[in-house]
């Protein structure tokens, strides 16, 4: 058996999409669309150009962009530092252990952050309904 099936490896390997996922975030920063606006509007627009467009140009109001850098950064960081920590579960602990930690470590980080985006929204008005926004 290769190194590839060992129960680390096995344990350590979805680590990596989440990591690039993360280098993704960061990376985006660099563009006038960083990847938190493209997911959303894949979420809200779907493939329906009018509203593409329309949620594109929220990034026109007023300290939208920076708004939307903030919760890209945010989420880069975040997922660089669950699939560090993961692997690093991965690295120390029992199988075992990691087998039950990894899910509960994902919902620990992501379960809080997804709800406090959903919440301050692209906009950053809490109270807003995105279908209201866009």
């Amino acid at each position: 058996m290769g190194s590839c099936s060992t129960p680390r490896y096995l344990l350590v390997k979805d680590s990596v999409v989440t990591r690039l996922l993360g280098t993704g975030c960061l990376l985006s920063l660099l563009t006038s669309h960083p990847l938190v606006h493209l997911i959303g509007r894949s979420f809200v627009a779907g493939g329906d150009r009018p509203a593409t467009e329309r949620y594109d140009a929220t990034l026109r109001a007023p300290g939208a962009l920076t708004r939307v850098r903030r919760l890209t950064l945010i989420w880069g960081v975040a997922l660089i530092a669950e699939a560090s920590a993961r692997v690093g579960l991965a690295l120390t602990a029992a199988p075992g252990l990691v087998v039950i930690g990894s899910p509960l470590l994902a919902i620990a980080v992501f379960g809080p952050l997804a709800i406090w985006t959903l919440r301050r929204g692209t906009w950053g008005t809490p109270s807003q309904p995105i279908t209201d926004r866009v």
